[in-house]
């Protein structure tokens, strides 16, 4: 006892008389101590685990593009049951890239991942009708929220000063709005092509059909429309009249086949397939015979657009260099039979989409901040017309030259827009709970 007063002495001297209690009560007697009870101590918590929630598009800009390998196949409750793989060749939100671990698509089970560098895996789902759906964590929502608003600005710095940065005011369809749009809707349960005039009235689905239907086309003289769909169990290119009448199949492959586009004489349609292995631009004769390879590369080449001229075909493919350890989508140019191809974008990114002036002097197109943007047909001169929120792709140019159709997920779903090019003011053509999505402006009347 002697020596814990001196010690009590001692640390009263150092710490004040709390010092002084707190030794006492630990130099007590063994019997007169009082156990913690085990309720005492707190148990370790166990962790909680997250769940993957579908991304709202309005609310957290995502852009999510991939190249696929082969089939994706469900059974009857949506499971993946067949997947052949593919490349991530765009993941961005507001703009900015998100690197990857790896650009394959990753199959888990029956679920499928893209394995990011600084917020996990990013969950992606598909539909039957293609459609894709991103999914986050709430943590990494949270974080990819504050890059989003991170890069804002710095984003604005890939488009032009002249651009529009704002989203346009949205307007009524107007006297200058004219002829008749054809866009692909699943407001009847599944995709079926519909046309519509341009000031809203008319609305008829040509097609009406329990398979998928989609990517319209019209023909130079606005009498037929080629079309892709999987009313035979695989996605091949149609032709019917422009009544929806008469339709006949013009390829016959197990490979996918799609988004056709004629030629100005109404004698060729090109179109894009992966019958070669990897997905090439091919044309056929108008009767479905002649198909030729036109782009013979081990890239992907997509969506082939003819020019006003008929001297060339313009089309998007990842042959470009990698960026950011992304595939690089940019908008090259070639001659009718393959040769002379000619890249036109350099945006590091993603460019696709494109889409002839009716006049031939400049091409529209989907840009990497999601929006449509128009440069002259040599790459020259790009300007960005619309950059509002969601996706907005596909463009579609007017008869005249004075207006744009596009498709854009800002309401998350799909709908048909028109911009105005004299003042860049939009007009909402659909309005569906349904997806609307690739309009095709027919070129002159019935």
């Amino acid at each position: 006892m002697h020596s814990t007063m001196l010690l009590a002495k001692s640390l009263r001297t150092l710490f004040g008389v709390g010092a002084v209690v707190l030794i006492a009560i630990g130099c007590a007697p063994a019997e007169t101590s009082t156990p913690l009870p085990p309720t005492a101590i707190p148990p370790t918590p166990t962790p909680v685990e997250e769940k993957y929630e579908k991304v709202d598009l309005s609310e957290l800009p995502m852009d999510f593009q991939a190249s696929m390998r082969g089939a994706v196949r469900w059974d009857a409750d949506g499971n993946i049951t067949e997947f052949g793989g593919g490349k991530v060749t765009r993941l961005a939100v507001g703009g900015k890239p998100i690197e990857l671990v790896s650009d394959d698509l990753l199959l888990a089970g029956r679920e499928v991942f893209i394995a990011t560098k600084d917020y996990g895996k990013i969950k992606i789902t598909f539909n039957p009708n293609s459609a894709v759906s991103v999914w986050l964590k709430p943590t990494q929502k949270a974080k990819l929220k504050e890059l989003a608003k991170l890069t804002s600005t710095a984003t604005a710095t890939l488009v032009p000063a002249t651009a529009t940065t704002k989203a346009p005011s949205i307007a009524s369809p107007q006297a200058n709005s004219f002829g008749r749009i054809a866009f692909q809707s699943d407001r009847n349960g599944n995709f079926d092509i519909y046309v519509v005039n341009a000031d809203r009235s008319g609305l008829a689905n040509l097609t009406n059909n329990p398979a998928f239907d989609g990517l319209p086309a019209w023909s130079p003289d606005g009498k037929r429309i080629a079309f892709q769909s999987k009313r035979n169990g695989n996605n091949e290119i149609y032709v019917m009249n422009a009544d929806g009448s008469g339709v006949t199949r013009l390829t016959d492959n197990l490979a996918s086949v799609g988004r056709p586009s004629w030629s100005p004489n109404g004698k060729r349609i090109a179109f894009y397939s992966n019958r070669d292995g990897n997905f090439e631009v091919y044309v056929m004769n108008v009767d479905g015979s002649g198909q030729t390879n036109l782009t013979k590369n081990p890239a992907f080449d997509f969506y082939p657009a003819w020019s006003p001229d008929g001297k060339q075909i313009a089309f998007y493919s990842d042959r470009a260099e990698k960026c950011l350890n992304l595939f690089n989508h940019e908008i090259y140019v070639m001659n009718v039979d393959g040769s002379g191809v000619t890249r036109l974008t350099d945006s590091c990114f993603s460019d696709g989409d494109p889409a002839w002036s009716p006049d031939g002097t400049k091409i529209a197109f989907k840009d990497p901040l999601g929006g449509i943007s128009v440069m002259n047909a040599d790459g020259s001169g790009r300007i960005q017309l619309i950059n509002i929120n969601g996706d907005n792709t596909s463009p579609a140019w007017s008869p005249d030259g004075k207006q744009i159709a596009f498709e854009s997920t800002q309401d998350v779903k799909g709908d048909i827009y028109i911009v105005n090019l004299s003042d860049s003011s939009l007009i909402r053509l659909t309005n569906d709970p349904a997806d609307d999505l690739s309009p095709a402006w027919q070129p002159t009347g019935p």
